[in-house]
């Protein structure tokens, strides 16, 4: 999983170095978590338009359970939307459209950490929602699905009611043309990711989301319950 990070260090400048120190040791807590729990806010759009803004909970436990809630307005109209993995079964629903259960990916514990630490849980959801409800589930690789590329540290701001160190990078997305350019700013007492902000450019037309994340928890017992599948 390090590799390319090993390969970003020896190549890189003193500033850097220390964008990927601080990166990773961010990440690793990240990945290595038995549970996370966070709440986030969300903001899309272009220019002055904004597509989406929503808030909502990601809740995230080991054997591939991930339950994401999102309610708030995407093109001006109310909208709920709900993602649930019992770890074998996958449901996927909006205010429009059914829930319908497909199969889980192995790696969905993984790819749901890794939209927490690298992508953003937006990005998770469009790669989820690429799935057809036939289709079988691909593996999660994050240095393929979702690789560094050109981190560098920022500033450092307050932030969440503490300081935060911005780092910024590239993420290349498994079957996109152009990177994602991403901004997160860490907080510097829990080491986690308080907020970010992704933008691409699709032809003439620059889109930009924004997440800010609160009360996340690692390693926090989580009820079973919230992994049921909708009926």
């Amino acid at each position: 999983m390090w590799l390319s990070m090993a390969a970003i260090i020896l190549t890189a400048g003193a500033g850097e170095n220390s964008a990927v120190a601080q990166f990773k040791k961010m990440e690793q807590q990240v990945l290595k978590c038995k549970t996370l729990q966070t709440e986030v806010g969300i903001v899309a759009g272009a220019e002055t338009e904004t597509f989406l803004a929503m808030k909502g909970r990601m809740l995230v436990a080991p054997g591939n359970k991930v339950r994401m809630e999102l309610e708030g307005e995407i093109r001006k109209e109310k909208d709920k939307m709900v993602m649930v993995s019992d770890g074998t079964k996958m449901s996927m629903s909006n205010t429009k459209r059914p829930a319908k259960d497909q199969e889980t990916s192995k790696t969905m514990t993984e790819a749901a950490l890794a939209s927490y630490s690298r992508g953003g849980i937006v990005i998770s959801l469009l790669m989820a929602r690429s799935q057809g409800p036939d289709e079988k589930p691909k593996a999660f690789d994050i240095d393929k699905d979702m690789a560094i590329l050109e981190l560098k540290l920022g500033k450092k701001e307050a932030l969440g009611g503490g300081e935060a160190q911005a780092i910024e990078y590239k993420v290349s997305l498994e079957g996109n043309k152009e990177p994602l350019l991403v901004t997160v700013w860490i907080d510097l007492k829990t080491n986690l990711p308080i907020k970010r902000v992704a933008t691409v450019t699709e032809g003439k037309m620059t889109i930009t989301i924004t997440e800010k994340y609160a009360k996340t928890v690692l390693g926090c017992k989580l009820d079973e319950k919230e992994f049921v599948l909708p009926k």
